[in-house]
């Protein structure tokens, strides 16, 4: 396509050449002019739209309308040569298409199963100033051709995405639409993502013809082709076929114009007329403003909510300072009237957290299995560990068990304590960190209820937009005395109101109580809205009043690993994190983890693998290692059950648990498996 344009502009010069090299240039002046023109933008190069960490779409080649406006100067060398200086802005939007490949299937109502098509379409909005130097020639008096580099700078870059569903028909989104948005944000938010200057090349065909002596109107077209991307991290860039007018004023000495005193005009007789004041009328428009800054062209108030189950295993060991048998501030203790008010069940922070509390889940579980023992078993790290150090292996099993009989009061027979000088999984000793894991006390029971994982649930709100841009208007508010702005829900509850005197503000932002959108939004009434409205009165006393519906939508959904959406599912998450140091293999520790994912995998499940290792070794290693414990994972369960959808991937070091901790460290070698598994109605 480009070359084509190329290949044409080119002719058409040529062509401009030939047809008027007969005619002499005239010596020019400078000139300085202003130029507006429309645009054609010609988007090339694939990219993919994100949610998160999901792809939403991809999409390759677009277009769209778009125009340039700006100032010019022309400095003329010799008879036929110039130089073009050109400062403008140029909108460069563009819009994209694409089908996704794969399509869910729904249920109609007569309980058929069929593929739903969707075709997303993405709205691109660009905008630069571009500053630009071109040599120009003359070919004739009028007749010019241009060429030369270009520098646009971003000004704004943001994107807006719907879906649309194209079969079957009658089907539509929770919304109760066949179109419903999925994402609007500016590019830059990304941190990953930045927007780059525009490097490019323009080329120019004009002719001047003059209005006046000193005036002048140009047609113009011309090409601009880009040498650079419009993103760092796509290969996606933007030329731009253009045609419009320049207006240009010639700097000169001008003619001298005589003009003569006109005649004294004798002024009419005034008559004063009574002054009309019309009675002012009222609008208003409201718009969303989103966490990112980006404003919607329209306002609705959307719940999102999601419900998670979080399996979080317990990491069986408990680590020392070198030296030390005491516990670390880090782990969690409590005193005997608190120990009666722990609840697992109530635990909703970090995996590390729940982690932290060990010794009180411990304690909690082995209150209510009175047939469960346990065994701690002292280690140590000779190279750190001075002194005594049979002693000191000892003392830290022992520390244990007397927080466990003096705070939860577990008989002391119920608790076996032993040591030994390392562990039997030795983690490396020629580093600090692995030293470092071998200082513990390592945990393990009669009873698998004892050390089972840990279940949280959560549920995620998300309200969007943040708040909702008002923007009130009074035609006739020249007498206006006072207005007044209300915003009430359906059964009259006020949210929101403003009041003053005169004219009202041209824009105003009322920011959403989240809490009170999502018991709103809960209550998913038949057409569920917040009213508000605008009334004034001017000091003849008219008055006139105005309104704007805004929407509340209320969504339960989850998300598959490849972005589809899926409303009333649940979603599960397991963490396997017993691989032995620089292993991918599951030990026998994961065994009662994984037994618990294959009964929760149905053959309608969508199955999440992703695999993570610690911080030791080289980046390419770690990578290659964090994919083969995926790897494993996923062919254990394939020889078991055979889900709908099953993916894994590895993300090497990728920081989820903080690596300066020895459990931190031991948490990021681990595998996650998330199971999305659809309700049945």
């Amino acid at each position: 396509m480009k070359k084509t344009i190329l290949i044409i502009t080119a002719i058409v010069l040529i062509a401009g050449n030939s047809l008027f090299s007969q005619e002499k240039p005239s010596e020019r002046n400078i000139r300085i002019g202003m130029f507006g023109a429309g645009a054609l933008n010609m988007h090339s190069g694939q990219f993919s739209s994100y949610d998160g960490m999901l792809i939403c779409g991809t999409f390759e080649d677009g277009s769209g309308i778009g125009w340039m406006a700006g100032n010019s100067i022309e400095v003329p060398f010799g008879t036929n040569f110039s130089f073009f200086g050109r400062a403008f802005f140029h909108k460069a939007d563009g819009d994209f298409k694409s089908i996704p490949k794969d399509q869910p299937r729904v249920s109609l109502d007569d309980g058929t199963l069929v593929y739903l098509t969707t075709e997303h379409q993405l709205d691109v909005s660009l905008d630069y100033v571009q500053i630009e130097a071109l040599g120009a020639y003359y070919v004739t008096d009028k007749v010019y051709v241009a060429l030369g580099p270009g520098v646009a700078i971003p000004t704004h870059a943001s994107y807006t995405q719907v879906e649309e569903i194209q079969q079957p028909f009658g089907i539509t989104f929770r919304n109760g639409e066949s179109t419903r948005q999925i994402a609007s944000a500016n590019f830059d938010d990304n941190p990953n993502t930045k927007t780059n200057l525009r490097i490019n090349v323009h080329a120019l065909i004009g002719a001047d013809f003059p209005i006046t002596k000193n005036l002048y109107l140009s047609p113009e077209a011309g090409y601009i082709f880009p040498f650079t991307n419009v993103l760092s991290d796509n290969d996606w860039s933007v030329s731009t076929l253009h045609a419009g007018l320049v207006l240009k004023y010639e700097l000169g000495t001008p003619e001298k114009v005589i003009i003569k005193e006109p005649a004294p005009i004798t002024a009419p007789e005034t008559v004063t007329e009574p002054k009309f004041t019309p009675s002012p009328i009222a609008s208003i428009k409201a718009k969303g403003l989103l966490e990112n800054g980006t404003t919607l062209e329209f306002a609705q108030v959307t719940v999102t909510e999601e419900n998670n189950n979080n399996y979080v295993p317990i990491l069986p060991y408990i680590f020392f300072d070198a030296g030390d048998s005491e516990l670390q501030s880090r782990y969690i203790t409590l005193n005997s009237s608190e120990m009666n008010n722990f609840d697992e069940s109530t635990l909703q922070d970090s995996v590390i957290a729940v982690y932290h509390n060990i010794l009180n889940i411990v304690g909690s579980r082995m209150l209510k299995n009175t047939n469960a023992n346990i065994t701690l078993t002292g280690c140590l790290e000779p190279l750190d560990d001075g002194g005594n150090q049979n002693k000191l292996a000892s003392s830290r099993a022992l520390r244990i068990k007397d927080y466990l009989v003096n705070i939860w009061g577990i008989k002391p027979e119920r608790i076996i304590t032993q040591s030994r000088e390392l562990p039997e999984e030795i983690s490396n000793r020629k580093i600090a960190e692995g030293r470092e894991e071998n200082r513990r006390v390592e945990l393990s029971s009669n009873s698998s209820d004892i050390l089972e994982p840990v279940r949280l649930i959560t549920h995620n709100s998300e309200v969007s937009p943040k708040s909702i841009v008002l923007q009130p208007n009074v035609k006739y508010d020249e007498n206006l005395k006072s207005w007044d702005i209300e915003a009430n829900y359906i059964d009259n509850t006020q949210l929101w109101k403003k009041s003053g005197n005169g004219s009202p503000s041209s824009s105003m932002q009322w920011e959403l109580d989240r809490n009170k959108m999502i018991e709103l939004a809960r209550k998913d009434e038949k057409g569920n809205h917040i009213s508000v409205k605008l009334k004034v009165v001017d000091n003849e006393g008219n008055t006139d009043e105005a309104s704007t519906a805004i929407p509340i939508f209320y969504e339960k959904k989850s998300k598959y690993y490849d972005g589809e959406i899926v409303k009333d599912s649940v979603v599960e998450r397991y963490n396997l994190i017993f691989f032995d140091y620089d292993m991918p293999l599951i030990n026998k520790e994961n065994e009662t983890t994984f037994k618990t994912i294959l009964n929760r995998i149905n053959t309608n499940s969508s199955v999440s693998i992703t695999g993570f290792t610690d911080k030791l070794g080289t980046d390419e290693y770690n990578n290659q290692l964090s994919i083969d414990r995926a790897k494993s994972v996923e062919k254990a369960i394939k020889e078991r059950v055979v889900p709908e959808k099953i993916f894994s991937k590895g993300v090497g070091e990728t920081l989820i648990y903080d690596n300066d901790l020895p459990e931190g460290r031991f948490y990021n070698r681990t595998v996650i498996v998330e199971i999305t598994t659809p309700l049945k109605r």
